[in-house]
């Protein structure tokens, strides 16, 4: 690929660059090309300004989509592309998320020998544009954080499988931080703390749980959790 390639980053805050520089674009410019990002394909500008635009006429929302790609000047043509009325990321783009899916997809199947665990933690603990309050935001950010959960779990108990409990700890938490609600994320995290010889944590973390489940949500945690709870008093 080449050098120069533009590369979108849209986990954690936005960023674009080429060949190492960054590109400063204004606020309207990073949105269109994040919302290209996630789309994964061409967007019609009618599409692109209702998104950005909701609240305006169609006819301002589109003045304003001409005037902000007026606004990228000189490196228009380095991050976007248009086919006839569709806009798109040029096919030689990198974009993070796409990386971080693949390899998401890839752990839930089989984690690489001499993987990097701080690497991959670093990864799936940054959240889709995580300080963009934008609702069309909201789905992707779903989608991702199925990706991202499943990933730290299979990341675990590779971890617990190696014996080390710390980073495995860290990873049951990040993906608790993506789903708090989820029983089998709290259940590999009992499983790490025990596993460390620290049973004391562990139902420690149960009751916890269970205490914010009836709290929030009026529910229990599930059997697996209850017959863990039951192993730890006995």
């Amino acid at each position: 690929m080449d050098s120069q390639s533009p590369r979108i980053e849209v986990l954690g805050s936005f960023r674009v660059s080429s060949g190492g520089r960054l590109i400063q674009l204004s606020h309207a410019g990073e949105h269109v090309l994040a919302l290209l990002a996630l789309a994964r394909g061409p967007l019609t500008r009618e599409r692109v300004a209702g998104t950005l635009w909701p609240d305006v006429d169609r006819g301002l929302s589109q003045a304003r989509l001409r005037s902000t790609l007026w606004r990228l000047g000189s490196e228009r043509s380095l991050i976007l592309e248009t086919r006839g009325n569709a806009l798109m990321l040029p096919q030689v783009s990198q974009v993070d998320l796409y990386d971080a899916e693949r390899l998401g997809q890839a752990l839930v199947s089989a984690i690489p020998t001499g993987f990097e665990a701080e690497k991959l933690l670093t990864l799936f603990g940054q959240d889709l544009l995580s300080d963009w309050y934008e609702p069309w935001l909201d789905i992707e950010r779903e989608i991702y954080r199925e990706t991202r959960v499943h990933a730290l779990e299979s990341l675990a108990r590779a971890l617990i499988a190696k014996g080390q409990y710390f980073l495995a700890i860290r990873a049951c938490m990040e993906a608790i931080r993506c789903e708090p609600y989820r029983d089998t994320s709290h259940l590999l995290l009992v499983e790490a703390y025990r596993a460390e010889g620290n049973p004391g944590a562990a139902m420690s973390h149960i009751l916890r749980y269970k205490e914010t489940l009836w709290d929030e949500l009026r529910v229990a945690p599930g059997r697996i959790l209850k017959n863990l709870e039951a192993e730890l008093v006995t």
